[in-house]
């Protein structure tokens, strides 16, 4: 059985000031636009490819922890 994550919890994270959202094998994120939801996928996206390479690569990518700071 392959694993998945079943659990994402973030706080300030672009637009995110925190959430703690729990995933099942399908899940289908809805909300108004500018709510965060490509938000939440790049926080996924951005653990992927610091697993994959390095933190500092995948910050790169987003113009620097900065960028990804919620203000």
């Amino acid at each position: 059985m392959p694993s998945f994550i079943t659990r994402v919890r973030l706080r300030n994270y672009r637009s995110i000031a925190g959430c703690d959202v729990r995933l099942e094998p399908l899940t289908i994120l809805v909300g108004p636009n500018g709510s965060g939801k490509s938000n939440f996928v790049d926080a996924l996206r951005l653990t992927a490819e610091s697993l994959r390479g390095s933190l500092d690569h995948a910050l790169r990518e987003r113009s620097g922890l900065a960028e990804v700071r919620r203000k």
